[in-house]
C-alpha cells in the first residue's frame, strides 16, 4: 500500500512489528455494508497483511475484526460477510452514537441482536 506520495506503508504497526506479526487486525473504521463488501482502504490493509504473512512463512490462525455500524437482518448475514470480506470476528455498534437513547432502549436493542443474530450463529 502506498501514501499519497508513493511511499510504501504498512498497516498499523506496534514498535517495530508489523500488524502481521501479530494473530489479528482490526481496522479503526466501521464495517456499514451488511454484504461484507469493504472499502478500499481496509481491503488494501487486509492484502497487504496477507502478502507480509506470505513472505514470513506466518502459516498460524490469523483474524480479521472489524466494527459493525449496520443493522443485520439474520444470521446468514453474518456469515455472508465472513465469507466474502474473511472477517470473522464483528463488534456490534449499533448504538454507540445514539446519546437520545435510554440505557433500558440501548439494551433492549443489544438484547434483540443477540437474540436474532449471535444465538443463531
Amino acid at each position: 500500500m502506498k501514501d499519497n506520495a508513493g511511499k510504501i506503508i504498512r498497516p498499523i504497526t506496534l514498535g517495530s512489528r508489523c500488524a502481521a506479526d501479530f494473530e489479528g487486525y482490526m481496522p479503526m473504521r466501521w464495517m456499514d455494508n451488511p454484504d461484507g463488501v469493504l472499502d478500499p482502504q481496509t481491503e488494501a490493509e487486509f492484502a497487504l497483511i496477507d502478502q507480509i504473512r506470505g513472505e514470513k512463512g506466518l502459516t498460524g490462525p490469523y483474524e480479521r475484526k472489524m466494527l459493525l455500524a449496520c443493522d443485520l437482518a439474520d444470521a446468514g448475514q453474518a456469515r455472508k460477510i465472513e465469507e466474502h470480506s474473511r472477517v470473522g470476528h464483528l463488534q456490534y455498534y449499533g448504538i454507540q452514537d445514539c446519546p437520545e437513547r435510554t440505557f433500558d432502549e440501548k439494551v433492549g436493542i443489544m438484547s434483540r441482536f443477540a437474540e436474532k443474530i449471535i444465538a443463531k450463529l
